[in-house]
């Protein structure tokens, strides 16, 4: 009877909080709110664009796509000056035609950084970075570096490459002097600076500031982050351009090095990292094939290793 009488007073209770009006809703759909609850939208880590030409699409993209492109393919995307069907079906339909003029003119280089901050904006990843097609990236080794920083917090990540910072002229004034990342090292940006960098990026923006001040890419970049958006540059110290000597650093640092480089001289000595060819010079000019085979020999084409 005693047990009845429980059993009746508890339905009781629930009738009365089901048809009472006043009754918080959290009470009756705790369980069910949790399960429709929006979740947060999941971003891709990292989002990264590599700076090419037409010319270079048979010559430097195998050698990135051969190696560490092969890390984070569906993260990579080529921003060049043409349309190439075999290429694009290689990188998974990953290579952009800016519609860009080809070559090195400041305002050709300025387009394509242009289109690559177009698709910075539409990934809206946490963190976004350019690297030109010189470039050797340990994709993983660079998240790690990026989970140092809050990609909440408007970051402007880069390398200089200047012994003094620029300053910019219009007429006779001179602008706010600011050090800016060189684009042959990389660049990244944290979320938070691109979006506060979109609206000055959107309908060409960033293309128009570069032809106003007659500017290189990356120049004009560092000048927005910096004087115009009030985000100063960070320092990445172990991110590496060809503008550097790349032989001096050890080859045991190698493997803490997120971006690395290579460059070759038609009547001086090359410029590359200080392994052994592990490939035919030929195959590897840059060595990048050596290099991730080096970092990642679980990953490494044995093919045509030099016995």
């Amino acid at each position: 009877m005693k047990h009845l009488l429980c059993f009746t007073f508890v339905i009781f209770i629930l009738l009365i909080l089901i048809f009472n009006p006043y009754t918080p809703l959290s009470l009756l759909h705790i369980a069910r709110s949790s399960h429709r609850s929006k979740p947060e939208p999941e971003y891709p880590d990292l989002i990264i664009t590599v700076k090419t030409t037409h010319s270079y699409h048979r010559t430097r993209i195998p050698h990135i796509v051969d190696t560490w492109f092969q890390l984070a393919p569906n993260d990579i995307y080529f921003i060049s000056d043409s349309s190439d069907t075999e290429l694009n079906q290689t990188v998974g339909g990953h290579l952009i035609n800016s519609h860009c003029a080809s070559g090195h003119r400041a305002s050709a280089l300025a387009c394509k950084m242009n289109r690559e901050l177009r698709v910075f904006i539409e990934k809206n990843a946490k963190w976004s970075c350019h690297f030109d097609d010189d470039n050797y990236v340990n994709v993983p080794l660079l998240k790690q570096e990026l989970l140092k920083f809050d990609y909440n917090i408007p970051y402007y990540l880069g390398k200089t490459s200047t012994a003094e910072p620029m300053t910019i002229y219009e007429g006779s004034a001179g602008s706010k002097p600011f050090w800016f990342g060189t684009g042959g090292a990389g660049v990244c940006l944290s979320q938070a600076a691109l979006q506060k960098a979109t609206p000055r990026i959107l309908n060409n923006g960033f293309r128009t500031l570069a032809g106003k001040f007659r500017l290189p890419d990356d120049v004009t970049l560092g000048f927005l982050m910096v004087n115009v958006l009030g985000i100063e540059l960070t320092e990445m110290k172990n991110f590496h351009s060809h503008l550097e000597t790349l032989y001096v650093i050890p080859v045991e640092e190698l493997q803490n090095q997120p971006v690395l480089s290579g460059g070759t001289m038609q009547y001086e000595n090359d410029n590359l990292v200080a392994i052994p060819y592990m490939f035919e010079p030929r195959q590897d000019p840059l060595k990048f094939r050596s290099l991730h085979c080096h970092l990642f020999p679980e990953k490494c084409e044995q093919q045509n290793l030099i016995s």
